[in-house]
């Protein structure tokens, strides 16, 4: 399978032709593309030396670096790779059996949580906890780091849940497809809010910034939506297209350390990623 890098723009210095900019002074432009010939590529996380893609064709997890150039070797999983994340120490990878857990250098495979999930989709983890969005339970499942269930959160409340993502203040941030809308419980899984539903068509993906900013796959309308903390839309960008800053059904996107945008996109077969910024009086964020 053949994985190849275009670059667009510099990741220096950033046009932002095709962006879109409203009221709040974000706009968002696009950087590069990596393509992925042949594959599906479905979920990603970033961290501070790579990007990480699942590809559900060919049962990988895809390596990057941060400019988008492949960094061989892939890592192959047990069954199909859908949501991930990962930490300090481990790689987590949920499939249509459970959640594979992979050290960082891609050796291990362990295999968790089997007989506590039904769809897993996307997953978050913090210190104490795997949290991960159960599409066919229709709730979002707390593990512990072993796999061990603890707690269920949403059930009754959530419609197909594709993605989740922990933000700062330890609030539990759901997309919540079936509702057309993002769903936020506290800590302890009782119900905040709710927004986006005049807004989002079919979200499959949920992430946030380190400002708190909720970045969402809106992929009923092929586009990606960031709303403030508190469900506020601040701009948008993408149509539906195969071009640069366009999509075709955006899957479990990312935010890296440096606050950009990373996409999955399963029928363009690529990830695209994008910064912002953030004007204001006195300068830019």
């Amino acid at each position: 399978m053949k994985y190849t890098r275009k670059i667009i723009l510099s990741i220096f210095v950033i046009s932002f032709l095709g962006s879109a900019t409203l009221a709040y002074g974000l706009s968002a432009g696009f950087l590069f593309e990596i393509i992925i010939a042949g594959g599906t590529p479905f979920g990603t996380i970033a961290n501070s030396t790579h990007i990480l893609v699942t590809d559900l064709s060919s049962k990988t997890i895809q390596i990057f670096d941060l400019s988008g150039s492949s960094a061989p070797p892939s890592i192959t999983t047990s069954n199909f790779p859908r949501g991930i994340t990962i930490n300090s120490t481990h790689i987590l990878v949920t499939d249509n059996v459970g959640i594979e857990v992979f050290d960082l250098d891609g050796t291990g495979g362990t295999i968790i949580a089997a007989g506590s999930l039904t769809t897993p989709l996307g997953l978050a983890i913090n210190s104490t906890n795997i949290i991960v969005a159960d599409d066919g339970s229709e709730e979002i499942i707390i593990l512990t780091l072993s796999g061990d269930q603890v707690a269920t959160v949403g059930f009754g409340v959530l419609i197909d849940p594709k993605d989740v993502v922990i933000d700062s203040n330890g609030r539990i941030i759901v997309a919540d497809s079936g509702h057309n809308q993002i769903t936020i419980f506290d800590s302890l899984g009782n119900l905040l809010t709710r927004f986006g539903n005049s807004t989002l068509s079919a979200p499959r993906g949920v992430a946030v910034d380190s400002n708190d900013r909720i970045i969402v796959s809106d992929s009923g309308n092929d586009r990606i939506v960031v709303f403030d903390s508190s469900g506020n839309v601040l701009t948008s960008f993408g149509t539906t297209g195969a071009a640069d800053g366009q999509f075709n059904n955006p899957q479990m996107l990312a935010v890296d350390s440096r606050n950009r945008i990373i996409v999955p996109d399963s029928a363009n077969r690529d990830v695209q990623v994008f910064a912002y910024t953030t004007t204001t009086e006195s300068g830019t964020e």
